[in-house]
C-alpha cells in the first residue's frame, strides 16, 4: 500500500470519526431530540470510503480508479454526509427545507460520475493494452 491510499484511508476514518462524534455531540444538547439522519450519518464516510479503499487496497487490481475518478468519489461522499448532517439537524431543530434534498441528489450524480469515468478510464487501458490483430 502507498502512502496516498494510507492518507485517503486517514481521510476516511476521520471523517467518519468526526460525523460520529459531531452526531453525538448535538444529540447531546437537542433535549432528548434524535434523528436517523444525524446517528447514522458516520456510516457514509464509513461504508462508501474506508472500506472501498481499505478493498482496493488490498486485492491486486491492474485498473485502479484513477485520481479525477476517486475525487468525484470523494466530492459525491462529502455531499451525501453534509446532506444527511444538514437534515439530521433540521429534524432535530423541527423544520424542514427544500435544500435538504439537494444533496442527495448532488451526491448520488457525482458518485454515478465516478464510475463513469473509471469504466471509460477502464475501456480505453484495455484498448490501448490490447494485442494488435
Amino acid at each position: 500500500m502507498n502512502r496516498k491510499e494510507r492518507a485517503r484511508r486517514s481521510r476516511y476514518a476521520i471523517a467518519a470519526a468526526g460525523t460520529a462524534l459531531f452526531g453525538a455531540v448535538y444529540e447531546c444538547f437537542s433535549h432528548q431530540v434524535y434523528s436517523k439522519a444525524m446517528i447514522f450519518a458516520f456510516l457514509i464516510p464509513l461504508l462508501g470510503g474506508l472500506i472501498p479503499c481499505s478493498l482496493l487496497s488490498l486485492i491486486p487490481c491492474r485498473d485502479r480508479p484513477s485520481e479525477r475518478s476517486r475525487s468525484l468519489w470523494d466530492a459525491g461522499l462529502a455531499a451525501l454526509t453534509v446532506g444527511s448532517v444538514f437534515r439530521g439537524i433540521l429534524e432535530i431543530y423541527g423544520t424542514t427545507s427544500r435544500l435538504s434534498a439537494v444533496y442527495p441528489a448532488a451526491g448520488v450524480i457525482l458518485a454515478g460520475f465516478s464510475v463513469g469515468c473509471w469504466a471509460v478510464e477502464t475501456l480505453r487501458r484495455r484498448k490501448r493494452n490490447a494485442p494488435s490483430p
